[in-house]
């Protein structure tokens, strides 16, 4: 049986401002338009990566904090993390380590003095026995362009 409408018009009217109602709601996010960066910026030309297997594991955030406090503190470094292994529950992903630290460097330079500064040798030394092993990872991206200011001096 076919129902009538009073009005044509608005029997279709109103469910279409309904649908677009609901569809608008449906992507506003509660704290505004969700955030998409079409170009992440690149963190630093030069980037090293060090992984860490620690002897007593329950050492790792000791590791990452003494690692954010004193590696941040060194002219040259642009770009600093450091974090715990996440176990996401993917199987190809390593999961063999503690933690991992990340540092970036405009140029090679910066990178070099890092390497021999006292902050950076005096953490090794303090950490290296605690270490069952640790990996190193230096990747360069020549896209990077150096911040004006990205030498710390």
């Amino acid at each position: 049986m076919r129902t009538s409408c009073p009005t044509s018009r608005l029997c279709w009217l109103a469910p279409t401002a309904l649908i677009l109602s609901l569809a608008a709601c449906g992507s506003h996010h509660p704290s505004g338009p969700p955030t998409t960066i079409a170009h992440p910026a690149t963190p630093a030309s030069l980037n090293h990566l060090v992984f860490f297997k620690l002897k007593n594991p329950a050492e790792a955030d000791a590791l990452v904090t003494e690692s954010r406090e004193t590696l941040g503190r060194i002219p040259g470094v642009i770009s600093l993390f450091a974090g715990r292994h996440l176990d996401a529950g993917r199987p190809s992903v390593e999961t063999a380590y503690d933690a991992c630290v990340y540092v970036g460097f405009a140029d090679a330079g910066d990178y070099a003095a890092y390497l021999t500064h006292p902050e950076h040798t005096s953490l090794v030394s303090r950490w290296k026995d605690r270490f069952e092993w640790f990996k190193v990872y230096d990747i360069h991206d020549a896209s990077f362009t150096t911040p004006p200011d990205a030498h710390g001096r």
